[in-house]
Formats: structure tokens, C-alpha cells, sequence
């Protein structure tokens, strides 16, 4: 039973026009939609502009790398988890989802987060991050529309204590 040596090279050939075709989109150079989720501190912009760097304008799909991408992020004390995801159909799209920390005091200038730990050490410390969004609580600390507490002690209080006082 030998099959039909025309149906054979009917399907190679349909196969290889497929596979040059999936190629050909990978590799076409178009206009990448980018959609960022999960934000609330920190702006689309500000994200937008860490990924300046990969040139993702001039880049096709294949020659972004997602890793990449959720590993710069993830270097903003802000963010406690990146996963950037590129999908060819229906457009060329590189999804990011993003979920932020949320800072909940200032105190003696450190950025502390829900567990009472040291986000950000310092105002000079978070220069480093050239961040809207960290400028933006240091700059409104002081107000009482902060989202975040401003924290005064005469003593230093130790992690239990800051732990405490944010469970109370």
C-alpha cells in the first residue's frame, strides 16, 4: 500500500508555503502594538520609556525577547512581578501585565511596602530608578492625599515595631 506520489508532494509543498508564510510574519517589521496592564502608581509613559532601549519600533517579532523586557522592568523597586508576552495573530502586540508593590509609609526617607519592608532606602537611593512614580510619593508625602503614610519617630523603630504599628 504505497500512497499516491502526487498526494505526497501536494502536502510537502503545502507545508513548506505554510511554514514560509508563519517566517515571513515573524519576521515582517510592522507597527507593534504595545498594551501595558495592571498599573496604578506608576504611569504607561514611564514604562514606555524604560523600554526605549529595545528599540522596539524598528524590531520584528521574532527579535524581541519577552524575557528581556520583564527583567528590566522588574528592577523598579515599584514592581513586585513583570510577565511580557508577544502574540503574532491578530496583530503584532507585546502584551505587558504588570503587578505593582504598594508602598504603604515613609519613614526617616525609606520607601516602606505592606510587610513594613525597606523598598526604596533613601531619596538619594532612588535616584537610581529615574521614577515618575517614586518622585511623585516622596514629592506628596507631605499632603493628605498621599497614598502613602509619613511616619515620625525620635527613635528608630525596628522591623517588628514598623510591622506592628502597620497591622494596628
Amino acid at each position: 500500500m504505497s500512497e499516491n506520489p502526487i498526494k505526497k508532494i501536494l502536502i510537502t509543498t503545502i507545508l513548506i508555503a505554510l511554514s514560509y508564510g508563519i517566517f515571513y510574519l515573524l519576521c515582517q517589521k510592522s507597527n507593534l502594538c504595545i498594551e501595558i496592564h495592571g498599573l496604578n502608581l506608576i504611569s504607561e509613559e514611564e514604562i514606555k520609556g524604560k523600554l526605549i532601549d529595545f528599540d522596539l519600533t524598528n524590531k520584528a517579532l521574532i527579535q524581541i525577547n519577552p524575557r528581556l523586557i520583564s527583567k528590566r522592568l522588574s528592577q523598579s523597586p515599584l514592581i513586585k512581578s513583570v510577565k511580557a508576552k508577544s502574540s503574532l495573530l491578530p496583530q503584532h502586540k507585546l502584551s505587558i501585565y504588570i503587578e505593582e508593590t504598594k508602598p504603604w509609609a515613609i519613614y526617616r526617607d525609606s520607601i516602606l511596602g505592606q510587610q513594613a519592608q525597606v523598598l526604596i532606602e533613601s531619596k538619594m537611593a532612588a535616584i537610581k530608578y529615574q521614577s515618575d512614580a517614586i518622585n511623585r510619593l516622596y514629592a506628596e508625602s507631605h499632603q493628605s492625599k498621599s497614598p502613602v503614610l509619613e511616619l515620625m519617630s525620635t527613635k528608630a523603630l525596628s522591623d517588628a515595631e514598623l510591622l506592628m504599628l502597620k497591622n494596628s
